[in-house]
């Protein structure tokens, strides 16, 4: 109880998070899904964007020159953006096969997006060192439970969307 409650503490006073270079953060959010997209990974982004939204992120499925789109691509997810535009431009793409494993995609889809407010890879506990595991065949493992933000994601974010929140 006290080693979780000092730990707490010092995350409190800690700053670890990292944030992509040149991506302007823009609030509220909206991404249009592409034509194709599979339905089965349409549905688990409703469920990441309407959790975000519950926690005050305001990000919405919605005509938009950000794009959510599936793919045969080589990674399970990808955010791809251009800073060369005036509101940051992002897309996901996101491999198909993810939706056999939907706890997974869950935290793939949620850590994509999060790329996409600007925050980038870190070594500290949270959302944005989350890695996928694969079985012995290459296949994607199913996670036992869905993961979220930690206090440290929520910083970097309002941290670099502050002037939208």
């Amino acid at each position: 109880m006290i080693k979780t409650f000092i730990i707490l503490a010092l995350q409190t006073f800690c700053n670890s998070f990292k944030l992509l270079p040149n991506l302007v953060c823009h609030l509220p959010k909206t991404f249009e899904p592409c034509r194709e997209i599979n339905t089965r990974l349409l549905d688990i982004v409703k469920d990441v964007f309407s959790d975000l939204r519950e926690n005050g992120l305001p990000i919405f499925l919605d005509k938009s020159n950000n794009t959510i789109c599936s793919t045969d691509y080589t990674h399970y997810g990808q955010m791809l953006y251009n800073p060369n535009t005036p509101t940051s431009t992002t897309d996901l793409l996101f491999k198909n096969s993810i939706v056999y494993t939907p706890t997974t995609a869950y935290n793939i889809v949620l850590h994509e997006t999060l790329h996409s407010l600007g925050l980038d890879h870190t070594t500290d506990y949270g959302m944005m060192n989350y890695a996928v595991s694969e079985n012995w065949y290459r296949a994607l493992n199913n996670d036992e439970r869905k993961l979220w933000i930690s206090i440290d994601d929520i910083r970097g974010i309002t941290e670099n969307c502050k002037k939208f929140l």
